[in-house]
């Protein structure tokens, strides 16, 4: 499954071309939020209780974040494909990056692994913030976040972590 997204992103299909940092970026959160450190699961289903976010991205269905669950079936079915199918949450994925200006912010300005995981995550993903102050990546060092600041994610230097090997499999072999 990361080599289909990784394809995906680098390939024609999506609206804009992203570069090799966007796509580990990308990639290195979806790991992260589909409960794997060695692939992406389409069919993940959060282990919050009454939360039932799903898929690469922990999509919630409830209206406070959003409903973008909702948003995430509603795209599949108009395409005649399930929400569970990677394919289709990494078209998702792409439309909602090129249509919804709050969850894209600044990610395709980034210059770095390290800023474009951080943007994806704190915009697009939205993580509860840990009970700290410091973060991983401060807005100082070129972030740039919504609420809390310069408070660390759930995840944050997983999500770094994983985002950082995939850019140098895909691009250093």
């Amino acid at each position: 499954n990361i080599t289909i997204a990784w394809n995906f992103f680098s390939g024609p299909l999506t609206n804009r071309q992203y570069k090799n940092h966007h796509i580990a970026a990308i990639i290195g959160n979806f790991m992260h939020e589909s409960g794997a450190d060695t692939t992406i699961d389409p069919t993940a289903i959060s282990g919050i209780t009454n939360e039932n976010s799903q898929g690469i991205a922990q999509w919630n269905p409830a209206k406070a974040a959003g409903a973008r669950l909702a948003s995430l079936s509603n795209f599949a079915a108009e395409r005649n494909r399930l929400h569970t199918d990677l394919l289709t949450q990494l078209a998702f994925t792409d439309h909602e990056l090129h249509t919804i200006g709050y969850l894209r912010a600044t990610f395709f300005e980034t210059k770095t692994v390290e800023q474009a995981t951080m943007q994806f995550m704190r915009y697009y993903l939205r993580p509860a913030a840990i009970n700290t102050t410091t973060t991983f990546f401060p807005s100082k060092d070129g972030g740039r976040f919504p609420a809390q600041t310069d408070k660390a994610r759930l995840g944050e230097a997983k999500r770094l972590a994983n985002a950082n090997k995939i850019y140098i499999k895909f691009t250093q072999g």
